[in-house]
């Protein structure tokens, strides 16, 4: 079982696909009304992590490119506990 922080204590739902090369994580969460959706692609070695956060009425959209190696669930809630 997954350990999630205080911040994710409302989650909703988290689907993970892996079809060819591709890996798309989905986590949907709902807290005092703003979701959270953070989905991530890897295309040809490359994963393009991009995050929308809605807060307090705010878009906030964040893309990173070249996370090379190893990605893992627990480092993508640290980053979403540094949000």
């Amino acid at each position: 079982m997954i350990s999630l922080p205080n911040e994710l204590s409302n989650l909703i739902s988290l689907t993970i696909f892996n079809i060819w090369r591709h890996s798309r994580l989905t986590l949907f969460s709902n807290k005092f009304g703003n979701l959270i959706s953070l989905t991530i692609f890897n295309l040809r070695g490359r994963l393009r992590l991009t995050l929308f956060l809605n807060k307090f009425g705010n878009l906030t959209s964040l893309t990173t490119f070249n996370i090379r190696d190893y990605l893992s669930l627990t480092s993508l809630l640290n980053k979403l506990d540094n949000i």
